[in-house]
């Protein structure tokens, strides 16, 4: 008989037998005689083998308890930002549809204005004035720069 054996097949009373228990560790057995003492022993380290097991599998269950909460938080988030940002679009569109069709009833007396031919000439004239002064204006800005 070998000197070691493996613990996966250690524990049969608390349910975790065979394949299913998880650890592939092997633990060193005594060269007794089958004393009761020898078997005593053997279990208080199996006990405490599979308390560390325990504890480590708590340890894990606690990190990934955390780490579910944290990504819990960030989801929360970033629906809240996503919710903010849909209502600010929503309220953008409704602002643009207000514009277009502000501009389309501009468009819409432009060319009732534009219709009549003493009206026409007028729109020319105040064209024609805007043009220049857009134009002085840009003259104005690209003049010499000051030297410092």
């Amino acid at each position: 008989m070998s000197a070691y054996r493996s613990s996966q097949f250690s524990n049969s009373s608390s349910g975790k037998s065979g394949w299913g228990s998880g650890s592939n560790s092997v633990l060193p057995l005594t060269n007794g005689g089958g004393s009761g003492s020898s078997r005593g022993a053997g279990k208080g380290h199996e006990e405490q083998s599979l308390r560390l097991l325990e504890s480590q599998n708590d340890d894990s269950v606690e990190r990934l308890h955390s780490k579910i909460a944290s990504l819990k938080h960030i989801s929360v988030q970033i629906h809240d930002d996503v919710s903010n940002q849909n209502r600010l679009l929503d309220d953008m569109s409704a602002s643009m549809d207000s514009v277009a069709n502000r501009v389309k009833g501009s468009l819409n007396r432009l060319k009732v204005v534009l219709a009549t031919p003493h009206n026409r000439h007028m729109v020319y004239m105040i064209a024609g004035a805007l043009l220049f002064f857009f134009i002085l204006m840009l003259w104005s800005r690209s003049g010499p720069s000051p030297d410092t």
